[in-house]
């Protein structure tokens, strides 16, 4: 049998079969702060064999709804873009500090596409108009764009474990739905949360709510996966929800708010979400 126990920070079992099974074998069972803990185990090893007494809650938290953000956590959008910068300058004759020149105007996604490419258009003395160049780099940047790596098998692990996902992402309704055609996502997920799609974007509690409805599943218990801070580990946080912050590479300097758990993979967090 398996039993789900969830501890809270200081690493003490929630809930009444949480509690007296702590109680029964403390020393043993290595409770993990503020994460769900899977224990095998019979009836048997109930303390005081109160199985009809704690049956209720034997199976508390099993199921929970995963929020998860498309670029760069499941979609690798920092490599696409660096492909396409290449592209581009090469085609237009351009050095390899142009690259690196874009991909910083770029800012992980964050500026203006159309403040983007008016800016190259105007530096490099480009005879192509702005409306087109932020048509040809979306259509070939979603071409480019591979998952990250595991995001495919976290996904399936996810379903294969009973949880409710959701993909949450800020983006245009277009792109980001092309992405995630491109990718296959759209059938490994109960649910797509697209901020262009609600006029609304993370970190708006409404991203999450809407993501808790689509799936049925609550936000109580749920976790928020992604790699921006502000966006997806800010916004989760004020609803109470766990949250996991992809470093790529990066060090976290927020001090009014902290992730759960930090990973450098999808994969690494698997443990923390019991599987």
């Amino acid at each position: 049998m398996l039993f789900v126990v969830r501890a809270d920070v200081d690493g003490q079992a929630v809930g009444q079969a949480s509690h007296r099974i702590e109680q029964g074998g403390k020393g043993a069972l290595g409770l993990r702060p503020g994460r769900l803990n899977l224990i095998t185990g019979t009836i048997d090893d109930l303390p005081g064999g109160q199985f009809d007494t704690l049956r209720p809650q034997l199976w508390l938290d099993w199921s929970m709804l995963v929020m998860i953000d498309l670029d760069n956590t499941l979609a690798d959008r920092q490599r696409a873009v660096a492909d396409w910068a290449d592209e581009f300058c090469r085609r237009h004759d351009q050095e390899t500090r142009t690259v690196e020149w874009i991909i910083d105007l770029d800012n992980d996604g964050y500026s203006n596409r159309r403040d983007v490419f008016a800016t190259i258009n105007e530096q490099l003395g480009l005879r192509t108009s702005v409306n087109g160049l932020v048509a040809n780099y979306r259509r070939r940047v979603v071409e480019l764009t591979e998952p990250t790596a595991g995001a495919i098998d976290f996904l399936q692990a996810l379903h294969q474990n009973g949880h409710k996902v959701a993909i949450v992402t800020n983006g245009s309704s277009q792109s980001q739905h092309a992405k995630i055609d491109a990718l296959g996502l759209r059938d490994l997920v109960d649910a797509i949360v697209v901020s262009g799609d609600l006029g609304i974007e993370k970190p708006d509690a409404k991203m999450f709510e809407a993501a808790a409805r689509a799936t049925g599943a609550p936000l109580t218990n749920a976790w928020m996966i992604g790699d921006s801070p502000h966006h997806d580990i800010y916004g989760a946080d004020l609803l109470g929800v766990q949250t996991a912050w992809l470093r790529r590479g990066r060090q976290w300097t927020e001090s009014e708010y902290y992730p759960t758990v930090q990973v450098d993979s999808l994969r690494q967090l698997l443990p923390d979400l019991g599987i």
